[in-house]
């Protein structure tokens, strides 16, 4: 699977291209999939900083210049906090945690990406911002309710981006999108910052297009909290659980789940003693 952060990071540091650049193309990406709700003008300056940096050999970590995008219920300084709606028209005064730890390692906060109202929808149909399409294929949805963040690395215009997980926020578009997505412990990533939507089951999340990338991500983010150190993950070692399910889906669902499998690498599947997925779901929404 293409790693589109650890490409960019070769290309920055081969002086291929420059964080000016990425952040340009990126505030100038034309939002076919209505991935993207604001586009952050700041984010410039802050790519030129991290040009001279790097010109001068004193770059943050290896993130230093690259440009990402944050899902609209997460606080960036100076930027309005949607959270998907628009009653609230004040701007946040500071950064969430990831936003301020993400800053310390030079990344760039660029664009916020659409989500369903509230975080409330496994899709991303959103009356402000129109219906997130899949960049897979367009005439599907992307999943919600992060699925701006998901459609904007799943179509190539961010190596990474930012989103938030309660029940399944940040996998389902990942998995609609075929790019990775991560749900951390709880607690693991400070939800500072975060607009909240059931505190006990709330976690930032990851998106990118690669367990490479993830990584790459998460050793230096969470370095700060605690002294993790993440090995080379080998995606033949993975698993998934409940895939066997598709099974009882139409020949499309079955040829879609084999291809995500042959995707991830995976080496095999679990299928845990009377899993019931409809049970599951059903009491995830009564709490």
């Amino acid at each position: 699977m293409k790693s589109a952060l650890s490409e960019t990071i070769l290309r920055l540091d081969a002086g291929q291209v420059t964080p000016q650049e990425l952040v340009e193309t990126a505030l100038e990406t034309i939002d076919v999939h209505h991935a993207v709700e604001q586009r952050i003008d700041y984010s410039r300056v802050e790519a030129l900083e991290a040009d001279s940096r790097r010109a001068n050999g004193v770059k943050k970590s290896a993130l230093d210049g690259i440009p990402y995008g944050v899902k609209a219920n997460i606080d960036i300084k100076g930027i309005v906090t949607t959270s998907g709606a628009r009653n609230n028209q004040e701007s946040a005064t500071q950064d969430g945690w990831i936003i301020s730890r993400l800053r310390e390692l030079g990344a760039i906060p660029t664009l916020t990406t659409t989500m369903a109202e509230g975080a409330l929808g496994a899709v991303t149909a959103n009356a402000f911002t129109g219906s997130c399409s899949n960049p897979v294929n367009p005439q599907l949805n992307a999943g919600g309710s992060s699925g701006g963040s998901a459609a904007i690395v799943g179509s190539g215009a961010l190596p990474f981006s930012i989103g938030s997980d309660t029940m399944g926020s940040v996998r389902i578009p990942a998995a609609y999108c075929e790019i990775v997505g991560y749900k951390p412990s709880r607690e693991s990533i400070p939800n500072k910052g975060l607009i909240r939507l059931a505190g006990d089951f709330d976690s930032i999340g990851l998106l990118t297009t690669s367990v490479r990338d993830l990584v790459s991500i998460l050793s230096p983010l969470l370095s700060s909290l605690q002294n993790v150190a993440y090995a080379p993950i080998d995606p033949s070692t993975l698993k998934i659980v409940g895939s066997h399910l598709s099974t009882q889906a139409d020949v499309v669902g079955q040829d879609a789940v084999s291809h995500i499998l042959s995707r991830l690498g995976a080496s095999g599947q679990i299928a845990p003693h009377e899993f019931d997925a409809g049970a599951i779901r059903r009491a995830g929404l009564l709490i």
